[in-house]
């Protein structure tokens, strides 16, 4: 495996506990895997991946929300936040490439750290709750809310629901 592919990999393994830990890394990390993927589509001249029915659709789907934002009382806000938006597209199509050079090696370390994150998570959680404090001492602004490492932000709950379906499509597939 290549260098820059296992960087890739590693990189998009590590978005669960990323996304607990705040939305700049979690962006960072995107930004980066979509600068690598990139140069990896220009070097090796792999501009097939482009080609799909999924970017298509991201495509027109794109071209609406700059549409639309243009079409906003507020056009500069507007473009702000849905120019950049195009980085989720390619940061998809380095997930598929991924997926399709390395499939095993992904999704084996992909389940993995999202098995600990998701059961650091909830046995934080639980800790929390029963405690007043989360593991690390933290306690949080919220007596009646459990955060447990979102601190002062009520996360947990959008985090863990969100992540379970992924979580339970994992489980059915190494069932």
């Amino acid at each position: 495996m290549h260098l820059i592919n296992k960087i890739i990999l590693y990189l998009v393994c590590l978005m669960p506990p990323a996304l607990v830990a705040g939305p700049f890394i979690a962006d960072g990390f995107i930004v980066i895997i979509n600068f690598l993927f990139l140069y990896i589509v220009f070097k090796k001249k792999i501009f097939y991946v482009f080609k799909n029915n999924f970017f298509k659709f991201f495509l027109v789907f794109y071209f609406i929300i700059i549409l639309s934002s243009l079409n906003s009382n507020e056009i500069l806000f507007s473009l702000k936040t849905s120019i950049p938006y195009f980085r989720h597209g390619i940061f998809v199509l380095a997930i598929i490439y991924l997926i399709n050079e390395n499939k095993e090696i992904f999704l084996k370390k992909f389940f993995f750290i999202l098995l600990v994150t998701f059961c650091i998570l909830t046995f934080d959680g639980l800790f929390q709750y029963f405690f007043g404090k989360n593991i690390l001492g933290l306690h949080h602004p919220h007596p009646d809310r459990v955060t447990s490492f979102f601190v002062d932000e009520l996360k947990l709950g959008s985090y863990l629901a969100r992540m379970m379906p992924i979580l339970i499509g994992f489980l059915i597939y190494y069932a």
